[in-house]
């Protein structure tokens, strides 16, 4: 019997998003990647003899890392100001009302508490993202950094990684870990720039699909899964699994 594919259908109210960033499977390499060579040859004075050596470029693993993920990336610039007691505060053109747009990036310190010891001297920021998405049936995700890229550990920016399936759930919210400095500091991060790689944990062939909704019809999509409580958890029993 052939399976069918997995079906993931990503909602947004923002059709620029669409347009700008579509939902892809595969991955365009870093520009580092791109420029690096396949060897790097070294003499070898016993020998007499310059020898090649192989470069990550080489690497299948690295490769497909790099290439073989669902990117999530900002949907708009944005300026962290990290204070010197982990206040973190978030500023992006769409909250002065920009041409009418509505804000396509929001966010929301978590306290550090939430996370135990986890994170000494680190503040937790969670980017809320513009997209939400729903599958047809239950397959897991590993959400993880975009560890190839440098955009991020320049400025020492950890993501917090986590295994997600959007039939138990819609949303694919990502946790910014940033380094808590002796003076208050600013970084800026610019549209498109990648936060987030999905990894698909299966090896079944997905169909995807983007639509652009309301903000009326997204909020209803989210509040048929989840119901309202404190403490979230997947809810996918028998009274609660979609027909």
């Amino acid at each position: 019997m052939i399976k069918k594919k997995l079906k993931l259908d990503f909602y947004t109210i923002h059709s620029n998003i669409i347009e700008q960033m579509p939902i892809k499977i595969k991955s365009a390499p870093p520009t580092w990647w791109k420029e690096l060579k396949s060897a790097i040859y070294t003499w070898h004075p016993r020998l007499g003899l310059t020898i090649p050596s192989p470069t990550a470029k080489c690497c299948p693993g690295i490769g497909e890392y790099i290439t073989e993920a669902i990117q999530l990336k900002l949907p708009s610039d944005a300026i962290f100001k990290i204070s010197t007691d982990g206040h973190v505060e978030m500023v992006t053109p769409d909250m002065f009302g920009y041409m009418g747009v509505a804000q396509r990036l929001k966010g929301d310190q978590h306290h550090r508490k939430q996370f135990g010891d986890l994170y000494p001297n680190r503040a937790v920021f969670k980017l809320n993202s513009p997209w939400i998405c729903k599958s047809n049936r239950k397959a897991n995700f590993m959400m993880t950094e975009c560890h190839y890229t440098e955009d991020l550990r320049k400025h020492g920016i950890l993501v917090a990684p986590g295994i997600v399936n959007f039939y138990d759930q819609y949303s694919m919210n990502m946790f910014l870990i940033f380094p808590i400095k002796d003076e208050e500091y600013t970084v800026k991060l610019k549209h498109g720039t990648p936060i987030a790689s999905l990894y698909a944990m299966h090896e079944e062939k997905m169909d995807i699909k983007m639509h652009r909704v309301n903000e009326e019809t997204l909020k209803s999509i989210v509040s048929a899964r989840i119901p309202s409580v404190f403490f979230r958890k997947y809810y996918s029993g028998k009274n609660t699994r979609r027909k």
